[in-house]
Parts: C-alpha cells; sequence; structure tokens
C-alpha cells in the first residue's frame, strides 16, 4: 500500500466525532450503552451515548459481499464482510460484538454488517424487497453524502478498500421477547464508502454469502 493511501486511511481509523456521535471502531467510548424509550422512540436495540445511536466506523478491503442475487435482483438482507486494517481495530470490533447475554467472546478474523431491506407497504400482499442504495463514490475525498457520487452495489469489488458506517443492535433470542433478558449482536449496516480499488483481478478468498443516512459529517477525508 502507498504510504500516501495509508496515511489517508488513519483519519478513518482514528476518527471520532462526539457531537455527531460517530467513532472510528477502536473510539467507541467506553459509556456507551444500550439505549431506553425516549419521547415515545424505542432505542433499546441500539448502543447509545445520551440518547442517540453511536455510528461506528469499520474499515477494510471487501472479502465478502451480498446485495442482489446472481440474477441481480435485490436481496431481502444484503450483507458485506470486510477484513480489518489493524489488529486493534479487529479485536475493537470483537468486543463489541461480544456484549451479548449471556456474554460470550467473539474471536472473528473478519467483520461482517447486514442489514434487513423488506418492508410492509399499505395495499401490498407481500413485504416489499429494496435495493440498498447508500454506496458511495469516495476515492478522492469523503465528505457530506449529497456531495459524493452515488455508486451500485456491482461497482464494489473484492479487495476493495472501503468506509462501513454501521450502528451495534441487538436483537431478542430465548424464549421470553417482552424483556431484554437474552440477546445477541450484530452491526446493522448504514452506509458504503469506497476509499481505494482493489488491483484488477482480485478475487475473494471467501465463497459468496448463500443467502437515507443523514448528512451530519462535514469532515473531509
Amino acid at each position: 500500500m502507498a504510504p500516501a493511501t495509508w496515511q489517508r486511511l488513519l483519519g478513518f481509523l482514528n476518527f471520532k466525532d462526539e457531537k455527531t456521535n460517530r467513532f472510528a471502531v477502536a473510539n467507541v467510548p467506553s459509556r456507551a450503552t444500550w439505549g431506553r424509550k425516549v419521547d415515545g422512540v424505542d432505542l433499546s436495540r441500539f448502543l447509545c451515548i445520551e440518547d442517540k445511536p453511536v455510528i461506528v466506523w469499520l474499515a477494510g478491503p471487501i472479502v465478502s459481499k451480498w446485495f442482489c442475487n446472481r440474477l441481480g435482483q435485490p436481496q431481502d438482507r444484503v450483507k458485506i464482510g470486510i477484513s480489518m486494517l489493524r489488529d486493534e481495530d479487529l479485536a475493537a470490533a470483537n468486543g463489541l460484538l461480544s456484549r451479548t447475554m449471556p456474554a460470550h467472546i467473539r474471536a472473528g478474523n473478519n467483520v461482517y454488517a447486514s442489514k434487513l431491506m423488506t418492508e410492509w407497504a399499505r395495499g401490498e400482499p407481500h413485504p416489499v424487497i429494496s435495493s440498498f442504495d447508500q454506496i458511495y463514490d469516495a476515492t478522492s475525498s469523503f465528505e457530506r453524502k449529497s456531495k459524493m457520487r452515488k455508486l451500485h452495489a456491482y461497482q464494489l469489488g473484492m479487495g476493495d478498500i472501503v468506509l462501513l458506517e454501521v450502528a451495534l443492535t441487538r436483537y431478542k433470542t430465548g424464549s421470553i421477547k417482552y424483556v431484554w433478558k437474552e440477546w445477541n449482536v450484530a452491526f446493522e449496516l448504514r452506509s458504503v464508502s469506497l476509499l481505494a480499488e482493489a488491483p484488477v483481478g482480485t478475487v475473494s478468498a471467501e465463497p459468496l454469502f448463500p443467502d437515507n443516512e443523514a448528512d451530519e459529517v462535514d469532515t473531509v477525508l
């Protein structure tokens, strides 16, 4: 990797912005905790600081992606996996993913984020599946999303270095569903920004998976 590219990536790996609750994964404050119901809005499934969901930044090369099937049709759940660029970032991501109940230590080598793309529309007998469209070209600069060119999922290649903006969410497990007694956690995908393209011909070391972000950030990286 060129020194200039690495220096730019360090800006993402070390990023933190208390005002917008956005943090590189290694900089998520220890005071972050699961949310609560605020003004009728239930935030209990999100990791929050001061009743606002934390947005976690994950950066690294793509190792797997699943945005549509082989016919180009959108999937009910999209998913992307990356390899973290530093051991400390992988350890921090695994630490967040270990905030389960009962607690267990997660020790994966890659990190994945997904998002459910189905919703029920009035008058529709079946859930509607939408395409994931929060993908941006940040190869030249990362700034407000309204200023970055949008990309299609097929324009992301294996080995491309991307920035994933994710929320840490939890979901109930076990037989008791009306209170938070047992749960697992996952990264929920909010956006993907292409930071650097991989050399032509790069292929995945893994098989394919079988199965409106706000413009709060003014920082240009």
